[in-house]
């Protein structure tokens, strides 16, 4: 079990990003030396009108945090495959709420742009990476 070295809070140690207050867990100097470190950037185009609420994105099952209309996150990842998940912060029984999930080859530079059209599908443009499963619900 890790704390965080910021806000003191318990992580786990796969943990990517302290889930209290955000902030990037520390990595041992062995795991920082025996892979490769990439930071994705997932980034939500601006919107006036199609979908106010903030969408959750998942990096490998984890969640990284809630990106509202214009704005964006950034993941370090220490392996060059990684799952990433969007999907709609609002939960409405009475409605299916879009999701995007996308396993990425990881390559230079690699970034997640996208963007809401209602009703309920998230459109994604990738650079950086290779896209080797994607499904959008």
């Amino acid at each position: 079990m890790a704390f965080c070295n910021k806000c003191g809070s318990q992580m786990s140690d796969e943990d990517l990003f302290c889930g209290a207050c955000g902030a990037p867990a520390k990595r041992s100097a062995s795991q920082a030396t025996n892979s490769k470190t990439y930071t994705l950037l997932i980034s939500r185009r601006n919107q006036f009108m199609a979908a106010v609420n903030g969408f959750d994105v998942y990096i490998n099952g984890e969640l990284l945090g809630r990106i509202p209309s214009g704005q964006s996150l950034a993941a370090r990842v220490f392996s060059d495959t990684v799952s990433v998940e969007i999907r709609s912060a609002v939960k409405m029984p009475f409605m299916k709420l879009p999701v995007a999930r996308m396993t990425l080859k990881l390559k230079e530079n690699p970034r997640v742009d996208f963007y809401i059209v209602y009703p309920g599908s998230i459109v994604t443009a990738v650079t950086g990476a290779d896209v080797t499963e994607s499904a959008n619900e």
